[in-house]
């Protein structure tokens, strides 16, 4: 059986895709528009400390070397005292802190404790640890 459609039907949905498709143009002009005066995203601030090359949004790697003289802290490959290293990282107010160690020394809880609460109070909120071979590589 054929169906014999009028012409006027055929204008009608004709006229109707147009203007559907008129309104989707639309509307993705002005989504467009929008999106072009959202404000601009504010980055954190990178702070360069003393050239070392160390910011705020990097984690910073501790290196803990026993030795006879209790544990020696190194920053970026240099040495730190205790006291010095939670004043640098509240100075770059670093927020994420890698302690690598020897992976067959002893460390002892106690220190291990003492050294977390202190990194804490200095404003660290991430902790990750990595073991030290023997050759330097990190396990």
């Amino acid at each position: 059986m054929k169906k014999i459609v009028s012409s006027s039907n055929i204008v009608f949905a004709d006229f109707m895709l147009l203007v559907a498709s008129a309104l989707i143009g639309l509307n993705s002009v002005m989504s467009f528009s929008e999106e072009i005066q959202m404000p601009p995203v504010k980055l954190p601030e990178t702070q360069e400390l003393r050239g070392s090359g160390l910011s705020d949004t990097s984690s910073l790697f501790i290196t803990i070397i026993q030795g006879e003289n209790g544990n020696t802290y190194f920053l970026k490959q240099r040495e730190v005292k205790p006291w010095e290293l939670l004043k640098l990282i509240q100075k770059i107010k670093a927020t994420s802190v890698v302690l690598r160690i020897d992976q067959k020394a002893v460390f002892e809880w106690q220190e291990f404790f003492r050294l977390t609460s202190e990194l804490m109070k200095a404003g660290v909120k991430q902790i990750s640890y990595a073991a030290i071979q023997k050759d330097g590589a990190r396990q």
